[in-house]
């Protein structure tokens, strides 16, 4: 029966921590690689929410100004898409009307 050696344990031992070193460092260059790569596209497609997000807010609140008010899922939505739009960094002009249209308890 062969015996196994504390050389030999120390060498599987040095050879598996080299090899999972290896691969998370393959890993890691990988996703950085890909991250990188879609930055762009990530970054127009921000663009692209704002600016639907932006669209559908004027939109929403040049009807309440025309109409006088909103049904409540019209209103769920409409404060749904305003934080969404808040957290994008969204501009003053929104937040200006639609300060003004609660004022006037048009939502």
């Amino acid at each position: 029966m062969n015996e196994i050696t504390l050389g030999q344990i120390q060498t599987w031992m040095v050879f598996g921590i080299g090899f999972v070193g290896a691969i998370l460092t393959i890993v890691k260059a990988v996703k950085d690689a890909v991250n990188k790569a879609f930055e762009p596209i990530n970054k127009r497609m921000d663009e692209i929410d704002m600016n639907a997000t932006k669209n559908y807010l004027v939109q929403t609140l040049a009807d309440i100004d025309r109409n006088g008010s909103v049904d409540g899922v019209s209103k769920a939505r409409l404060y749904e898409q305003y934080e969404h739009y808040q957290k994008l960094g969204g501009n003053s002009y929104i937040k200006d009307e639609f300060d003004r249209l609660k004022k006037q308890n048009k939502i």
